[in-house]
């Protein structure tokens, strides 16, 4: 079996404005995990101030339904993994919601997935519930060959968001635009090929309104180039968020 591992690093998100504050502090959003015995995977959970503190982690499906929930006590100072299969008893997928009841917490997931003949590992850091007006995909691939996936999740309890999606060339060339509806709890999957419909790679620029939300884009490729050798990654990183003044 050939295996190959690409982790991502964390990225710093840099905020110049929280909007739209409407969950307490301590909370994050996993915009995507899986749940499978096939499968590892994990939801990291640390104690950001040493406090010990309850946490509650939510798991929903993309379409905003509650599926499972795991309560822990935190260590002081420690981390808690927990399996989403464990919790959920089923093949499911969707995003999480870690609340940690005040306190500061950080959370992570990872994903380490086994194939007959290849495997692949990829890990993304948990994303403030507030979530963004502003989201960047600074970098996407629009290809039927690869398995390219942007993830954006409405963490509002209450409140459907409307999300655009501008796609554009590196050139800043706009290639398509598409509006969605993310209802509360919910995540949406869009694959940039399903909506540019042929090969292309550029940046996408999110607007919501209604409701915040949160984002990843995950690329997962395993073919071979045009010279015959085998590609083979994955990459999984949160979405970038920069206040617009005036808007």
């Amino acid at each position: 079996m050939r295996k190959w591992i690409y982790l991502t690093i964390p990225l710093a998100l840099f905020v110049f404005a929280a909007q739209g504050l409407s969950q307490r502090p301590g909370q994050l959003v996993i915009n995507h995990f899986v749940s499978d015995p096939d499968q590892i995977t994990r939801l990291y959970v640390t104690d950001f101030e040493g406090v010990g503190p309850d946490v509650v982690a939510t798991f929903y499906s993309e379409a905003g339904e509650i599926i499972g929930q795991k309560k822990v006590k935190l260590p002081a100072n420690g981390t808690v993994p927990i399996k989403p299969f464990d919790v959920i008893q089923r093949r499911a997928v969707g995003n999480v919601r870690v609340d940690g009841r005040g306190a500061q917490i950080a959370c992570e997931y990872w994903q380490i997935i086994e194939h007959k003949d290849y495997s692949y590992s990829v890990a993304t850091p948990g994303q403030p519930a507030e979530g963004y007006r502003h989201l960047v995909v600074q970098h996407f691939v629009s290809d039927p060959d690869l398995n390219t996936i942007i993830f954006l999740t409405n963490p509002s309890e209450e409140s459907t968001a409307s999300v655009s999606l501008e796609f554009h060339t590196e050139g800043g060339e706009v290639l398509s635009k598409v509006d969605r509806t993310i209802g509360p709890n919910a995540t949406l999957v869009l694959k940039p090929f399903d909506v540019i419909q042929r090969r292309a790679y550029g940046n996408v620029y999110i607007t919501a309104s209604g409701a915040n939300v949160t984002g990843e884009y995950w690329q997962l490729v395993d073919h071979k180039t045009k010279d015959g050798k085998k590609e083979q990654y994955a990459v999984a990183v949160p979405l970038q968020t920069l206040h617009l003044f005036g808007k």
